[in-house]
């Protein structure tokens, strides 16, 4: 198997275990992943697009969605009109923490299933596949 198609099977695997594990009403895996991006202090539309992989008119219509049902709201920045920030609400931030909370069980769950003796390589190797994934992504 090359990189590509395990990077692929990785990415099916988490996304199907993360839908089966994560409850939150309302919430698409769009939306779960939107939620898990946003910082407490905010995110400029065009960096949460990005982030998320997907185009702006794309991740303005997902917020929007999110705006309406009261986990996060819109401001145009003060210098530059044509930026919007998008902010979490109370009840947006409420989430987020239990969305948290839902990840780290499921951690524990995977942590359960590993080779006690490989737990820390695989924690090394991981997050430099992360780094890698992201000076990839910030770089195209």
């Amino acid at each position: 198997m090359r990189y590509g198609e395990l990077l692929n099977s990785l990415l099916i695997n988490l996304q199907g275990f993360i839908k089966k594990n994560i409850n939150i009403d309302g919430a698409s895996f769009q939306r779960v992943t939107a939620l898990s991006i946003i910082p407490t202090d905010g995110i400029e539309m065009s960096v949460l697009a990005g982030r998320l992989g997907i185009d702006n008119s794309t991740a303005t219509r997902l917020i929007i969605g999110m705006e309406k049902i009261g986990w996060v709201n819109r401001q145009s920045s003060a210098p530059d009109k044509r930026v919007v920030q998008v902010n979490l609400t109370s009840k947006g931030y409420e989430l987020q923490i239990d969305l948290e909370k839902q990840l780290d069980l499921i951690g524990k769950e995977v942590e359960l299933n590993l080779n006690p003796l490989e737990k820390q390589k695989m924690i090394d190797h991981i997050s430099h596949l992360s780094w890698v994934l992201l000076k990839l992504s910030i770089n195209k």
